[in-house]
This record gives structure tokens, C-alpha cells and sequence, in this order.
């Protein structure tokens, strides 16, 4: 501006009810969450230091500074504005903006400015450090499921976390502390020496890498999930005590404490903070709904999303040049594994959830396996195949590779225990949306146990189909499991012993893409 601009702003200003007398500008104005108003020069100097942005000001009237500063700074630092003339000793004035970046948290807004952190709810503003966030959010009267989140945002990231809760032996009382990257109980002791008392700080880490718990309900399942995502794996169900058991028991890489009970205590804490932040109504899963691709909390396990139809094309041909008498066979997995990618969505779209579980049973050495290996590279998914000697012989194991993604799973080499925990658990669950309560009693499991699975399984294996029948039945005559598969039966050639496995990796994209 200039002066003639300014006598013109001056004008303009007055007529919408600025207090200025002559040209003297007596009070801030707010201009829609930036305050007009004058500071000393040093303040400007010092505030946009902290701010990260450039300390010259360019509208300066004696040892004021004359700026558009963002109302929720004003209010939580205190800044009182300062009369001044509002005139341009040294040409062209131009209005500074100081603001920090905000993040929304619900009704709540945090910001970082240098060492400390603004703080605004409702209007009402606070200026804080690490250590007094928590009595700043009750102060401003900050909702727990609020006070949680900005807590988790700002405390993780500190030496000492964020305080989770506190467990108990019977004897003691632990606080349980969260870092960014560990899992800690921190006690208090007094110790003695030289005759003074001391107060001695001990740690003892439960679990060491990231670890988010999350409680969500699915739009699509319409269930409550409870996720454990840890760096090396998310854990997924539909009650709490059996993710954490899950996680404990499976011996996640991240567990570092011998003291199973401590642990399980510690991710409980997790879980029930967790709950104190609100159950969230999302997209639980990364794949496709009824109305399209989402993301999702629990992520989609693809080496890429670059799509190359002529992956296809090598699938089939190497199906064509390595299975004779067994061509049909792996060329009807080929088929029902690109449809399982799809199957999630289309069978909440039609409301029929009664999709075959695919058994493919036959000798050794027939090339069952090496099929399902070539689909899962030309498909692009990992981390879905899983042996007799891996985590899939229990009944919560095998429900946490059934939800953990929508993604197919294939179950290699199934012995006769692991068809054991399909039928424990109740097979009509791994299929259904809903699971009676004569299933559920059939199947010795209560209605804790009810779980959906929005995966497609594949089970190799080299059981005979009647064996099968034979585990699935138990000592009852209830053949309802036998709608429940799709048995590919596999003719006695082998597959020559040079044949490869295709990676497909000489290629731009994978099928997953599409």
C-alpha cells in the first residue's frame, strides 16, 4: 500500500466499525481468524523465528509491527495489540501473515511453534509444553476421546511417552508408558546410598517397534475389529483377548520381555486406551467393497499396483507347457484365484456368503503347490502362502490369516490337525456372515468365537477326500461342511523336477493392478 491506499483501508475500515481514531488504530480486528493488529518489532521478530518464516516485517511503524496474525496465536499467547498510526513511513507497506500449520483433532486444533505447542478448543486457547499437555487439556475442558488422540500425536515422540495405564501382580502396580518405538513398564523405587534416599527410575521394555491399537467397525461387515499393527505383522479379530493372545503366543519379533502376563497386560492397556478414543466407523480393509477400491486401515499385501495384462498370458503358458493331465485342474485355480481377488465385494453385493472353500487334493510332487506359487507372483500378492509347519494348525491362527486381509490365502500342505482347527472353530464361519447357534454349538464354540472372514482360501493338501470327510464330520453326521467345498481333485502325474517356479519380476506390473 501506499499512502493513498491506506487513507482509502482507513475509510473502508471505519465503515465497518474498526475503532480508529483519526488514523490511529485503537483496537485489533478481526478479519476472519487473522487479527489486524500491532506488536513490538522484537515480538514479530522472535514469533515468526519460531514460526519458521521470514523475521522481516514489512509494515513498520516506529518499533511496532504491524500484522495479520492468526487469531488462535493471539489467544494462546497472550499478544496485546498496541495502538498505532496507520501510515507508511517507508513505501510500499505490505501485511505480514503469521500462522502456524494447525491439525485438526475433532473440535480441537494443536499446533507446534518452536518448543511448545498451541492448544485450542471451543475458542479457548493454551500455550504448552510435553509436560503440562495433560493438565492444559483437562483445563480447557477437552474431551477424553479428544485428549487421547492429541496426547498420542505429541507424547510418543517425547523421552518419557505417553502414560497408558498401569497393571497390576497383585503385589505391585505398573505404569505402562508408550514411546513412538517401544513399549514400556517404568516403576519408581526408593534406594538408599550414602545413607540418602534416592528415587531410582526403572525400565523394563514389553515390546520394541511401532505399535498402533485400533478399534474400528467395518462399514462393510458392519463388526467391530479389534487390529494390533506392529512392524512385522497386523493382527486382526473380533475380541481382544484373542489378538493379544494371538500376538503373544505366535511370538511377534517385536516381543521383548520373557514375561508373557506383563506383555499381554501392556497391549491390553493399548487396546482399552484405544477404546477410550471412540470406535471408529471406516474402512477396516484395504480391497474392494461393493462400491469400489478403498484404502483401509489394514493394508492390501501387493508387491505393486502397476498393472501388466500380459502377466496373464505367461501364467497361462506356463500352465499350457508343465501340466498335461493336470492341465484343467491348475487352470481352474487360475480362474477361481482371479475371482477371489473380487470375491469380497461381490458377495456382500448379492448377499450370498456361502463362497467354496477350494481344496485341491492329490499325491506329492503333482505341482500343486509350485501352481499356487506361480498365481500368487503373476497376481502380485505376498505373504499369503502358508505351511503345515507355520502358524496355521490353531483355531485363533487360522481366523487371524482369514481377516488379516481381504486378500486370498492359500493353505499349503494341511495336515490333519490343521483341518482339525477349521472344524473347532466352526467352517461355517469362515464362510458366513453369521454363525447360528446350533453351528456354533456343533462346533464346541460360543458365540464369542462368531468372526467373519472376507478372505478366499485355497488348502493344498495330500489328504484323501475321504479323510477329509472323515475330520470334517468329527462323531457327528452333520455333512453341512460339505457345501463348504470345492474339491479339485488331482491325477497321479508329476511335475518334472527342473520346472521353475515363474517371479514374473521381468515385468512393468502384475495382475493386481487391474
Amino acid at each position: 500500500m501506499d499512502s493513498g491506499t491506506i487513507n482509502n483501508a482507513i475509510e473502508h475500515l471505519k465503515r465497518l466499525g474498526a475503532k480508529i481514531e483519526g488514523n490511529t488504530l485503537q483496537e485489533p480486528i478481526n478479519c476472519g481468524g487473522l487479527v489486524l493488529m500491532a506488536i513490538p518489532q522484537q515480538h514479530f521478530t522472535e514469533l515468526a523465528s519460531a514460526l519458521g518464516v521470514d523475521i522481516i516485517c514489512t509494515w513498520s511503524v516506529g518499533d511496532k509491527c504491524i500484522a495479520l496474525i492468526d487469531e488462535g496465536l493471539v489467544k494462546a499467547l497472550g499478544l496485546v495489540h498496541e495502538p498505532v498510526e496507520l501510515t507508511c513511513p517507508k513505501l510500499p507497506c505490505t501485511v505480514r501473515i503469521l500462522a502456524p500449520e494447525w491439525r485438526l483433532i475433532g473440535d480441537a486444533k494443536l499446533a507446534k511453534v518452536g518448543d511448545y505447542y498451541l492448544l485450542c478448543y471451543k475458542n479457548n486457547c493454551a500455550k504448552t509444553d510435553e509436560q503440562s499437555l495433560h493438565g492444559v487439556l483437562q483445563g480447557l475442558g477437552v474431551p477424553d476421546s479428544i485428549a487421547i488422540e492429541v496426547e498420542d500425536l505429541v507424547l510418543p515422540n517425547t523421552p518419557l511417552g505417553v502414560f497408558i495405564g498401569s497393571f497390576s501382580d497383585g503385589f505391585n502396580e505398573y505404569p505402562v508408558y508408550k514411546t513412538k518405538d517401544r513399549l514400556v513398564v517404568r516403576a519408581t523405587r526408593v534406594v538408599y546410598r550414602d545413607g540418602e534416599p534416592i528415587e531410582e527410575i526403572r525400565e523394563g521394555v514389553l515390546y520394541e517397534g511401532p505399535l498402533e491399537a485400533i478399534i474400528a467397525r467395518d462399514r462393510l461387515t458392519n463388526l467391530v475389529y479389534y487390529i494390533l499393527k506392529t512392524k512385522y505383522q497386523a493382527y486382526v479379530g473380533f475380541d481382544l483377548g484373542d489378538v493379544v493372545d494371538n500376538t503373544v503366543e505366535r511370538g511377534d519379533p517385536g516381543i521383548a520381555n520373557t514375561r508373557k502376563e506383563w506383555v499381554k497386560a501392556g497391549l491390553r492397556l493399548l487396546f482399552r486406551r484405544a477404546f477410550e478414543k471412540g470406535v471408529e466407523v471406516t474402512n477396516v480393509y484395504t480391497g474392494p467393497y461393493p462400491d469400489g477400491w478403498h484404502d483401509g486401515i489394514i493394508d492390501y499385501p501387493a508387491v505393486t499396483w502397476d498393472c501388466d495384462p500380459t502377466v496373464l498370458e505367461g501364467l497361462i503358458d506356463f500352465v499350457i507347457k508343465n501340466y498335461d493331465a493336470n492341465r484343467r485342474q491348475a487352470l481352474a485355480n487360475v480362474g477361481l484365484s482371479l475371482g477371489a481377488v473380487y470375491a469380497p465385494a461381490l458377495k456382500f453385493h448379492w448377499g450370498v456368503f456361502e463362497n467354496k472353500i477350494v481344496v485341491n487334493s492329490g499325491e506329492p510332487w503333482l505341482g500343486k503347490t509350485t501352481l499356487m506359487q506361480a498365481i500368487m507372483n503373476a497376481l502380485g500378492i505376498y505373504g499369503r502362502i502358508y505351511g503345515t509347519d507355520e502358524p496355521s494348525r490353531t483355531t485363533p491362527r487360522v481366523r487371524n490369516l482369514l481377516t488379516s486381509s481381504m486378500a486370498p490365502v492359500v493353505f499349503n500342505d494341511v495336515d490333519e490337525q490343521t483341518f482339525e482347527a477349521l472344524r473347532n472353530y466352526g467352517l461355517a464361519s469362515t464362510t458366513d456372515a453369521v454363525v447360528t447357534g446350533v453351528q456354533a454349538a456343533s462346533a464346541g464354540r460360543g458365540f464369542r468365537e462368531v468372526f467373519i472372514t472376507v478372505a478366499n482360501a485355497f488348502i493344498i493338501t495330500n489328504l484323501k477326500i475321504g479323510k477329509i470327510a472323515e475330520i470334517m464330520s468329527g462323531n457327528t453326521r452333520r455333512t453341512a461342511w460339505m457345501r463348504r467345498f470345492l474339491f479339485i481333485t488331482w491325477e497321479p502325474q508329476r511335475l518334472k523336477p527342473n520346472v521353475k517356479v515363474p517371479s514374473f519380476n521381468n515385468h512393468p506390473g502384475r495382475l493386481i493392478g487391474a
